[in-house]
């Protein structure tokens, strides 16, 4: 499995890449991080469906794993199964409600369903239970839709701000653009 990523990412042998994490299931099919990254390699072939029954293996045989649970959310977003994400990342709230990846896919779902007063106050509590800059993205992108334009402002101003001292992905920045329109 570690070979997987290690040709996917670092080499972009995407065949060899396939080729290990089949391997890899075939010597351990009970490995749930083995069929993690198989979701995660059928994800970037755009096969979702096949992604989405991965993760959800992967869940089931570590049914108390959180990140499997909040990733098969993720995958279902993806696949366009919205309320079914929301479903699965209320699972993952029982089993753990400060995992804060779960926080962040929910927002990104309330994104989706264009329920933006819910999709900040995921970002919010993601942002607060992390020390990623990855929900200052969703919380300003739902700041500006609500017509929150100063709030977005801020955001986006703090996420520049920090971009002069580290790295903040450009995806971080230009999704709270999108959101106030520029």
């Amino acid at each position: 499995a570690s070979l997987n990523q290690i040709l996917r990412y670092g080499y972009g042998d995407w065949a060899g890449s396939e080729r290990e994490v089949k391997r890899a299931l075939q010597l351990d099919p009970n490995n749930a991080g083995a069929h993690t990254t198989y979701a995660h390699y059928l994800l970037a072939m755009g096969k979702y469906s096949e992604a989405v029954a991965e993760m959800k293996l992967a869940r089931e045989i570590e049914p108390l794993n959180l990140r499997a649970n909040a990733l098969e959310g993720q995958f279902l977003i993806y696949t366009g199964q919205i309320d079914e994400a929301l479903s699965r990342f209320q699972k993952t709230f029982e089993l753990d409600p400060n995992f804060w990846f779960a926080h962040l896919f929910a927002s990104s779902a309330y994104i989706d369903k264009g329920m933006f007063a819910e999709a900040a106050a995921e970002a919010r509590k993601a942002k607060e239970l992390s020390g990623s800059t990855f929900p200052n993205s969703f919380l300003g992108y739902a700041l500006a839709k609500l017509g929150h334009k100063a709030e977005a402002e801020s955001v986006l101003e703090d996420l520049l701000k920090q971009s002069r001292e580290r790295y903040i992905p450009a995806y971080h920045i230009a999704l709270i653009y999108n959101g106030l329109g520029k």
